[in-house]
């Protein structure tokens, strides 16, 4: 059925649309499939309502299904999601954004981990950053747009400004789960060990996640800082840059 209404492209349409409104959150995974193999044109406004739906899997796939598009105007639907009041739509539309390889959706990632008022978004944007750090060629910089310069979303400096964000969240974050559900499956089809950490404790901090993600990415020792001025942050951000920038290199050999 699904290869049908994807082989009948912008025709099918309102029968996929249809889909996007069923009871059963199968069924609404099954749209954001053929919806993955429309038109851009079609697509992006539907998948862009997913990334509300009431079931997690629903909106992270319609969220992934808008970052593969490779489409500016798939990138722009996330970003508006990201920057929205829901925590459920923003927190999928920043696991999107970590799979889009550009700069401006590193900022939007920045600017939403400075910015946002839910701890589980920043939490998400911290993690998608992390991740899109190795994917962008380049270390993007700028700053939110009608801001001054004193009010730039440079990612690493956005990941250090987090080191003291206290916050607690729930839940596993997007490639927590991802992880988790991939070992679980390896471990119920062998009979081998399978070392992973599991489910993650309830109630951690965002600058816990914020440190841990500054320490895979540098392979420095970084702590959990609850106090750092501006110019420390600054300094930290400028020590951690090189050795980031290497690690990326060394895992990129082409660039």
């Amino acid at each position: 059925y699904a290869s049908s209404l994807a082989a009948a492209g912008e025709d099918a349409l309102g029968a996929v649309a249809s889909l996007t409104r069923n009871d059963r959150p199968e069924v609404r995974s099954l749209a954001v499939a053929v919806l993955a193999q429309l038109p851009v044109d079609s697509s992006v406004s539907l998948l862009e309502q997913l990334l509300y739906d009431s079931d997690r899997d629903v909106r992270e796939s319609s969220a992934l299904t808008l970052a593969f598009l490779d489409d500016p105007r798939a990138e722009i639907a996330l970003v508006n999601a990201l920057h929205d009041d829901d925590p459920a739509g923003a927190a999928a539309a920043a696991s999107g954004l970590g799979r889009i390889a550009t700069g401006s959706a590193q900022i939007a990632l920045a600017v939403a981990l400075e910015r946002h008022e839910r701890p589980t978004v920043r939490a998400q944007a911290v993690e998608s950053l992390a991740e899109s750090l190795f994917a962008v060629g380049d270390l993007a910089t700028g700053h939110a747009a009608g801001e001054g310069p004193d009010e730039q979303a440079e990612p690493v400096s956005a990941l250090v400004g987090a080191l003291d964000d206290t916050a607690l969240f729930e839940g596993e974050l997007t490639t927590e789960r991802q992880v988790a559900a991939a070992a679980g499956f390896v471990a119920s089809s062998t009979t081998l060990p399978v070392d992973f950490e599991g489910q993650k404790p309830s109630g951690r901090r965002v600058a816990d996640v914020a440190a841990g993600a500054l320490r895979d990415l540098s392979g420095e020792d970084v702590a959990t800082v609850m106090e750092l001025s501006r110019s420390e942050q600054a300094k930290l951000a400028d020590a951690l840059r090189g050795p980031i920038e290497a690690r990326r290199r060394a895992s990129s050999p082409g660039d």
